[in-house]
């Protein structure tokens, strides 16, 4: 599997998960599928050598979803200093 194929095929799941915390934290659609685009290639990177296509997607689920997580943990807190 190469990065555009395994991309692509993760791509609706992106949208999802970046529509769920943009509705339920009001931050920007866009910059959240851009970390959760960004911790699939880092799961990518890593792991496609190392691990078969299924456990591969999981991962890759697992670790875009702790980039968008964090993501959000950090616009809260640098909103919250604003104030």
């Amino acid at each position: 599997m190469n990065k555009e194929k395994f991309y692509r095929e993760n791509e609706k799941y992106l949208k999802m998960l970046a529509l769920h915390y943009s509705r339920n934290y009001f931050i920007e659609f866009d910059d959240l599928f851009q970390e959760g685009a960004l911790g699939m290639l880092v799961a990518f990177n890593n792991y496609s050598k190392k691990k078969k296509d299924a456990e591969l997607k999981k991962i890759g689920k697992t670790v875009a979803n702790r980039f968008m997580f964090n993501y959000v943990g950090k616009e809260i807190k640098r909103r919250s200093l604003l104030q």
